[in-house]
């Protein structure tokens, strides 16, 4: 029977892989995960309660946003695709994890690897964000993620996997356990890429701080602390924040408050 590489990606970049023309699929599979673990409670295969638990907060967070019922699917699709993996390790040859320096992809990482050291294949993680490659303009720059990653620029951060040992692999799985543990509503990544638990108003002193007397559209202000907070979070989860402020009264809204282009906001304070 021929094995094959796996490469495991984090969200919807597989086409930068595929563009590359460097993972050749006579060889190898690509495997997309896509649910993301840096927001919400934590679920694991083998665990339908806490996989409505998943599903229900998400539907109470983002209510009629039209996107729900993908972010359902995400759930779902990612826990069919580790236990694919499980029931066809055999045909498994080493394991490819290309997993960046963003919380989600950490603790999706540390929740495939509490399952994948069970089935003793080599598992290779890439060196993020520790690669120097060309940009488009010839400058020198430190992807941190796939998601940073250009299909030309593939070929040069393929050589830089390393294989996880096994005190590293438990690190990995310590990590999962953890989270678990806590089983928190935000995960951040702090110094030396420590993942902690915050509280789910962690960001909204600055979503505070970027409004101003004058409305402004959500859009804009959400952006503007994406940027603020490096991107840690994605901009459902601020929008749902900066709703959440409205509906307080410690912010003024225009608008309806569904989408982020659908309303505006001031801040009361400056008013």
């Amino acid at each position: 029977m021929k094995n094959y590489d796996i490469h495991i990606v984090f969200g919807r970049v597989s086409r930068c892989l595929i563009d590359s023309n460097e993972i050749d699929p006579g060889t190898s599979k690509i495997i997309s995960i896509y649910d993301d673990l840096s927001v919400g409670p934590l679920c694991d295969i083998g665990e339908e309660e806490n996989v409505l638990r998943r599903k229900k907060w998400f539907q109470n967070v983002y209510g009629d946003i039209s996107y729900f019922s993908e972010i359902s699917d995400f759930i779902d699709s990612d826990l069919d695709s580790i236990e694919s993996l499980i029931e066809n390790s055999n045909e498994i040859g080493k394991v490819f994890l290309w997993t960046g320096s963003y919380v989600s992809e950490m603790v999706s990482t540390a929740r495939l690897i509490s399952h994948l050291l069970k089935l003793d294949r080599d598992i290779l993680i890439v060196d993020y964000p520790n690669i120097a490659v060309k940009s488009v303009l010839g400058e020198t720059v430190f992807p941190r993620s796939l998601v940073e990653t250009a299909p030309s620029q593939v070929k040069e951060v393929l050589q830089h996997f390393r294989r996880i040992d096994e005190k590293e692999l438990l690190a990995w799985k310590d990590l999962w356990k953890k989270q678990k543990l806590e089983n928190g509503e935000l995960r951040v990544l702090e110094q030396q890429k420590q993942v902690s638990v915050k509280g789910t108003d962690y960001f909204d002193s600055l979503l505070l701080r970027n409004c101003t007397e004058d409305f402004q559209k959500a859009a804009r202000v959400i952006g503007c602390t994406l940027v603020d907070i490096d991107f840690a979070v994605n901009d459902d989860y601020l929008n749902w924040r900066l709703k959440q402020l409205a509906s307080e009264g410690r912010i003024e809204a225009e608008g309806e408050l569904q989408e982020i282009r659908d309303y505006g906001v001031r801040n009361l304070l400056e008013a």
